[in-house]
């Protein structure tokens, strides 16, 4: 054990270049891991994520809507979808929207922003038979050209018992508006 601590004190330099190899063979792998994490964050915050979903719509209608939204950080190009389901329960149970042989890709699905279809009445999609669960196939573009492709499952029972809040809608405030005159006509 002298002898170790004997050479050590007798060769500082040596010493001193060993620690410096050490420090310097740390701090290399730290920086490759740091550069790929940054490759990574760079990649991800200009990659679109487009999602497929259905949600009841914002005026209380009663409607509910289909909607593609762009939630990544980036634009989506060619986005396509295509529903993957039963034609006849579809219309069976009025849904609105389907696929269509002329339809082409959405051009472009800014980040951040969706586009929003009308898809069906929850009054009928929430009576029996109710609507089968059906699966959606997005295809899309980022800005690299790189096509992504994925599936949802969509089931519309997520909706049963469920209350969809009512919002007034414009009849509701115009009626609202012509009894408040009424009553300020009358005194």
């Amino acid at each position: 054990m002298w002898n170790i601590l004997d050479w050590l004190i007798a060769n500082p330099a040596t010493v001193s270049a060993l620690v410096s190899a050490a420090a310097t063979a740390v701090i290399s792998v730290l920086t490759i891991k740091l550069a790929n994490e940054n490759t990574k964050m760079r990649k991800a915050s200009t990659e679109p994520h487009v999602v497929a979903y259905l949600s009841p719509d914002q005026s209380g209608n009663g409607a509910i809507n289909f909607i593609i939204a762009n939630v990544g950080q980036g634009p989506a190009f060619d986005v396509n979808f295509i529903f993957k389901n039963d034609i006849d329960n579809f219309k069976a149970n009025g849904v609105a929207v389907g696929n269509h042989t002329g339809r082409t890709p959405l051009n472009t699905l800014p980040q951040g922003e969706k586009y929003i279809n009308f898809f069906a009445i929850i009054q009928v999609l929430a009576s029996e038979p109710y609507l089968k669960p059906f699966e959606i196939q997005l295809t899309y573009k980022g800005i690299n050209e790189k096509i992504i492709n994925k599936k949802t499952t969509i089931d519309v029972k997520q909706f049963l018992g469920t209350n969809v809040p009512r919002r007034l809608g414009v009849h509701d405030i115009a009626e609202s508006l012509q009894k408040i005159q009424k009553h300020m006509c009358s005194k």
